[in-house]
């Protein structure tokens, strides 16, 4: 069901075939009825876009987090990046180390590519996988480069349910290898 839900494809796929079977088989027998066919395919897929429109699911808002972090990253605005961070003890050292970390780096660009999602509901929780480039310069020294990690970023949501905040990071470089659960940036 949530396919349906977080892909225009599935409406798309509908109409078109339901269209070109049915103008086939109009070409075919010039049945003025099957012309009514086609209008209710028509508003059947068009009804399906809009509730995939409309309809927000959890791993859309969590991919919405995402893309916030991203943007906040990008902006190099560190309080809008510890806003997305949670504000449970557990995550303590993920603040510092983010805070440490964005005071030593100008981020120029951040984007990730590949992004798979996985929620898991009963549990409020969520896992973010991609791959990140971030563009960034040292404040201090000359040195500028990409950092391009998998990363996967651990949300959790509390009963309320309020917003997907950023629980935990792993990073792995390109061989597997988990590099510590929080690194800071070079």
């Amino acid at each position: 069901m949530t396919l349906l839900l977080e892909s225009v494809y599935p409406a798309l796929f509908v109409g078109i075939l339901g269209m070109v079977v049915l103008g086939i088989a109009f070409a075919q027998t010039q049945r003025g009825s099957l012309l009514g066919y086609m209008a209710v395919v028509l508003l059947l897929a068009g009804a399906m876009l809009g509730l995939e429109w409309t309809v927000v699911t959890e791993a859309e808002e969590v991919e919405a987090a995402v893309d916030h972090l991203a943007a906040q990253l990008q902006a190099n605005n560190v309080p809008g990046v510890l806003a997305c961070l949670s504000p449970a003890a557990d995550a303590e050292l993920l603040r510092q180390q983010t805070s440490a970390g964005l005071a030593r780096v100008e981020i120029q660009k951040a984007k990730l590519r590949d992004l798979s999602i996985s929620v898991q509901t009963l549990a409020q929780t969520a896992t973010a996988e991609f791959v990140g480039t971030l563009n960034f310069k040292l404040r201090e020294g000359d040195y500028e480069g990409p950092y391009v990690r998998q990363f996967l970023l651990h949300y959790r949501r509390d009963e309320d349910q309020g917003p997907w905040l950023l629980h935990s990071v792993e990073q792995r470089d390109f061989t597997g290898q988990a590099d510590a659960t929080w690194k800071p940036l070079p």
